[in-house]
Formats: structure tokens, C-alpha cells, sequence
């Protein structure tokens, strides 16, 4: 057994200490040391958040929390969000590119090409339309146009009548014949012979028929009355035996040689739509077939249950194939030589948010950037015209944009986290829209507090109806609110009238719509109703406030007498999708 050095020992003691001493200087050194750039750009809050795993909901990408739970809004679960998501626009690996199946387009200035397509009906121009009257008085004895629709054609009989005074004009035009055989040098025989005929035509019968007449040798008892058109009776007034009297209606002839096809096109087709255009027409009954038309007439009224304006086209209908009433799809060419080249990208590229549209371009590198733009006239082919945010050669989005939509809102909703340097986010009340008033709340009142109320009161109901699950929510009665907002509107002055004249509008155009279109049209009658009550709110008698409440995925925000959300765009999916983003108090009493 060895014994241990005391020696040894002691030496080692010293040495162990010096090593920890030297140790806390040079933490106390580096601690204490000023810091370079680099190292103190990683202790922002930015840095420090964007190094945690963030969660947020796909629903609403501008939840973002640094904890996983539930999205406050539609009480989803949250989903992990990628740390280095921040930054303007999009970039994406180009794997996820091809994943995304994302096509491109490129912007291409041309002369916009537009038709538009209506439904017609086909009809006998009321031009070519004849009617058979007399101008003796006397008795049908014979009816050879016997029933309506029979074909006739120039000169062929329809009717004998029996008519005293006719014969007699007939006898004295025999009698000149003769007189004129005997003396034929007599200027009175030749004379007496001329005015005979043109008693005659003048009585309705045409040359040939009384070059026929005039060689008998006596007047018939009946004279047969002739076609003077080729088409077919469309109205018969007599039968055989009937006495008639001169100037009366006995029938009617039209003809089809040529038809009009009365399409009704809608106001917004109506601009690029004048007399002279091409027009192509086709029938259900003919089909394979394509007639040539031009449009000969464009009405001038608008009717007010359709929004459409008649729009009459001619055609030849020379071989008779078109029948009256007859259904047509009418094409027109429209003259857009007004507006020149333009810049057109395809429809499907633009992503229409109802406030605004927006597309998608390509930078290059997997980068896309959101753009703003103004949307024009549409063009054949699946394009619309841009005529503000693009230029010629841009590449836009025109499949996946819906993807790099959501992956945008996302990037920027991190950004703006990261911006703030919070270790979680709430959506700030005045980021949402309706967050803040529209219109400033009028100094005097502008209304009668009564009438007011009576609009929101309306409004409310409509409102809370749509906010609850139930089938028959989209039956509701419009006709209260508009009644209510006319009256408003005709009492009203000052900015208050504008918004009481927007509002009764608004409700209008709900009026006239049915099932789910009346649901969408709720975003922009809310959007009135809001504007209305930031410039002149409802007494404590309706509410003591009101509540704007907005969902990014609804058409738009409403209003609330209560701060738990009742959505009216979801009800039946989504009843809690939404947030409170500020409250309207009422209106003082005065």
C-alpha cells in the first residue's frame, strides 16, 4: 500500500485556483467588451422572435402566436409557421413552384376583340306588313284566302265581291272600248276611255286585271280582288256573305322575305353595340346553320325589371326557313376602336376581393409580388383589359394564385409580427377594415333621430337573421329597410342624405336577388349602413352601441347591437368567424 505526497498536494491546490480565477476575467472581459454590428442585430426583438417557432391559422394568416392552441376568431387548431417567413412579396423554392402547378402568362397590349352573345326572337318586320281594304262598298260572295296563315303570292285571288257600283264602272269601260272601235281618231272617245280606266284604279283593281275587264262584253257579276304581295294572311276579318263598307279592314298580309331577330342585351354589353355592326344568328331549329344579320335598330329605353335594351337585327330569310317566334343566339361584334390598344392579361389572373383586384407577377428567381390593378372591359378569348398596375412583357400568375394569395398574407403577417417585436399577435383594431370611420360624425343633426332609428332598426333585424343557423334566413324581408331609407333619404340633408340615398339603394338591389346572391349583397348594404352610422348613429333607443365586426373571408364588416359575433356570411359554417374592431356609441340626446 502506497502512501500519498503531501508535497504533491499542496502544488496542486494553487494551480486549480489560478485556472478559475482566470476564467471569470475572461468572461467578465468579453461580457464587458462593446459589441460589433453583427452581434447586436441578433438582439432585437425581431431576431429573437423570428428564432421561435411561431403558429398561425391558415383561416386567418394574420393570427400568429408563439404558442401552439386555438385561432381566437374560428377556433381552429394553429398550424407551425416557417421562422424566416418575413419580408415583402413571395419567394418560393422552385420545387414548391412546380408543386403549386403555377403557370404563367405575359401581359400583351393588342386592340381588344369583343362579342357578346343574347337571345332573341324572331319576327316579321312590321315594314313588309300589308293591309287589304276597299274602296267601293258591296258583298263578299267568294273567299279564297280562306284561313290565317295561307300562303299567297302577288296577283293571286282573294275574294270575289259583288259591288253595284264597280259594275258600273266596268260597263262604262266596256262602253269607251267600243266607242273608241267606231270612232278611234275622237280625242273625246280616247279620253272618256282613260278616265273609265283610272276610275278603276282608283277603285282598287291593278292594270292587267282591267286590261282583262275591259275586253267582255259585259261586267262580271262578282270581280275577284287580288294579292298585292307575296306572303302569307296573318289576320282574315270576313267570310263569305259578309257586306263590307270602304276603308274597312278585311285582311292581312306579311311577308318574311326578310326577319328581325329583337335580342335583349344587358346595359353593361350596350356601350360597344351601334347600327351597321356584324351580327351572327342561330336557331335551335336549323341547326349547323349561321345567317348573316346586321343590326338595324337599338332601342333607346332601358327596362328597368331586366336591365336589358332591345337590340334588333335584319336577315335574309329569301328561301323562307325562319318562322315567327322562333328562338335565336345572336353574336355581335362590338366596335371597341374607342379605346384603342390595350394592355389585357387572362381573366382567370385576376383575384377580385369585391374591394379589390389583384394580380400576381413573376419577378424571376421563384419571387412574385402582389400588384393592384384596374380592371377594364372584358375581350374574346378568356382576357380582360388592366389598365393601371401592369405593363407590356410582365409574366402574371395565372394558375396557383390563390396559393401565393394565402402564402403573401401569411409573409405579411409575420412581417409586421416580427416588425413589432411581440412574442405574440393580436390583430390591432385599426388594421382590419371598418376599423376606422369612414365619414366624420356630423357637428348638427343632419336627420330625424326617428327616421334614423328606424332605418338601423330595420337594418338590425336583417342582420341578426342572417346570424343565425337557419335555412330560411335568406327569405327575409327587405322591404322594411328601403322603405325606411327612402324616407330617410327624403328628409335628410347634407352628407347624411348621400349615405341615406346609398343605403336605399343598396336595399333595392337586394330586393331583386334570390337565394345566395342576396347574402353577398349584404357586404356592400353594411358597408353603407356603417358609413351612415359613423355620420349619424341610432339613439340609445335602438342600442347604447353598435359594434363593427369584421372576417377577412366575408364579403365585407357589419354591425352588432352585441360584442359576441354572430356572423352573417357563415352563419351555418363559420357563426364565429369574426372580431369586434371598434364600437359606434349612440347618439346624444339633445
Amino acid at each position: 500500500m502506497k502512501c500519498s505526497d503531501p508535497l504533491a498536494g499542496a502544488v496542486k491546490f494553487p494551480v486549480v485556483l489560478l485556472i478559475a480565477l482566470a476564467t471569470l476575467a475572461l468572461g467578465w472581459w468579453l461580457g464587458s467588451r462593446p459589441r460589433g454590428p453583427a452581434e447586436s442585430a441578433h438582439s432585437t426583438p425581431a431576431a429573437a422572435s423570428a428564432q421561435k417557432q411561431l403558429w398561425t391559422c391558415g383561416m386567418h394568416p394574420q393570427v400568429i402566436q408563439d404558442h401552439p392552441g386555438l385561432c381566437p376568431i374560428c377556433h381552429m387548431d394553429l398550424t407551425p409557421l416557417d421562422p424566416g417567413a418575413e419580408g415583402q412579396g413571395v419567394k418560393l423554392d422552385p420545387v414548391v413552384v412546380q408543386n403549386m402547378g403555377l403557370r404563367v402568362a405575359p401581359v400583351l397590349a393588342q386592340v381588344l376583340e369583343r362579342s357578346v352573345r343574347a337571345y332573341g326572337t324572331a319576327t316579321e318586320p312590321e315594314p313588309l306588313h300589308r293591309d287589304v281594304t276597299l274602296r267601293v262598298g258591296g258583298t263578299i260572295v267568294a273567299l279564297h284566302a280562306a284561313t290565317d296563315g295561307m300562303p299567297v303570292r302577288e296577283g293571286d285571288p282573294l275574294f270575289d265581291l259583288f259591288s253595284p257600283e264597280l259594275s258600273a264602272a266596268v260597263e262604262e269601260l266596256i262602253g269607251a272600248r267600243r266607242a273608241t272601235v267606231s270612232s278611234p281618231s275622237s280625242p273625246m272617245v280616247r279620253a272618256l276611255r282613260d278616265a273609265a280606266r283610272r276610275k278603276l284604279e282608283l277603285l282598287g283593281l291593278l292594270p292587267a286585271q282591267i286590261d282583262g275587264l275591259e275586253e267582255l262584253d259585259r261586267a262580271p257579276a262578282a270581280i275577284s280582288y287580288l294579292a298585292p304581295v307575296t306572303g302569307h294572311v296573318t289576320e282574315r276579318r270576313v267570310n263569305v256573305g259578309s257586306t263590307v263598307m270602304p276603308g274597312e279592314l278585311l285582311l292581312r298580309i306579311a311577308s318574311n322575305a326578310r326577319m328581325w331577330i329583337d335580342a335583349r342585351v344587358f346595359e353593361r354589353d350596350l356601350v360597344g353595340i351601334r347600327t351597321g355592326l356584324a351580327g351572327r344568328v342561330r336557331f335551335d331549329a336549323i341547326p349547323g346553320r349561321v345567317f348573316d344579320a346586321t343590326v338595324a335598330f337599338v332601342h333607346p329605353h332601358l327596362d328597368m325589371e331586366t336591365r336589358t335594351a332591345l337590340v334588333r337585327l335584319e336577315l335574309d330569310n329569301a328561301d323562307g326557313p325562319l318562322r315567327q317566334g322562333m328562338y335565336a343566339t345572336v353574336e355581335i361584334a362590338l366596335d371597341m376602336s374607342a379605346i384603342g390598344v390595350a394592355f389585357v392579361v387572362p381573366r382567370e389572373a385576376v383575384i377580385d376581393t369585391g374591394l379589390r383586384r389583384v394580380v400576381f407577377v413573376a419577378l424571376g428567381e421563384g419571387r412574385f409580388e402582389a400588384r393592384d390593378v384596374e380592371v377594364g372591359s372584358r375581350a374574346d378569348g378568356g382576357l380582360v383589359q388592366i389598365r393601371s398596375g401592369v405593363a407590356s412583357g410582365d409574366m402574371v400568375v395565372v394558375s396557383g394564385q390563390f396559393l401565393l394569395d394565402a402564402e403573401s398574407r401569411i409573409r405579411e403577417a409575420v412581417r409586421r409580427h416580427l416588425d413589432a417585436g411581440l412574442p405574440g399577435h393580436e390583430p390591432r383594431p385599426d388594421s382590419a377594415p371598418g376599423a376606422k370611420p369612414v365619414v366624420e360624425r356630423a357637428s348638427e343633426r343632419e336627420a330625424p333621430q326617428g327616421k334614423l332609428d328606424a332605418v338601423f332598426s330595420a337594418y338590425l333585424a336583417i342582420a341578426e337573421r342572417l346570424g343565425t343557423v337557419d335555412e330560411t334566413a335568406l327569405r327575409f324581408d327587405v322591404a322594411p329597410l328601403a322603405r325606411a331609407a327612402h324616407e330617410l333619404a327624403a328628409e335628410a340633408r347634407g352628407e347624411t342624405k348621400s349615405l341615406a340615398t346609398r343605403l336605399a339603394e343598396s336595399a333595392d338591389g337586394i330586393a331583386k336577388l334570390e337565394g345566395e346572391a342576396r347574402r353577398k349583397a349584404f357586404g356592400p348594404l353594411s358597408e353603407a349602413a356603417i358609413a351612415l352610422a359613423d355620420r349619424a348613429p341610432p339613439s340609445a333607443v335602438v342600442a347604447p352601441s353598435l359594434f363593427v365586426v369584421h372576417c377577412p373571408m366575408a364579403p365585407g364588416s357589419w354591425l352588432q347591437t352585441h360584442e359576441e359575433v354572430e356572423n352573417p356570411y357563415y352563419a351555418t359554417a363559420m357563426k364565429a368567424c369574426g372580431e369586434v374592431v371598434r364600437a359606434v356609441p349612440a347618439a346624444k340626446d339633445e
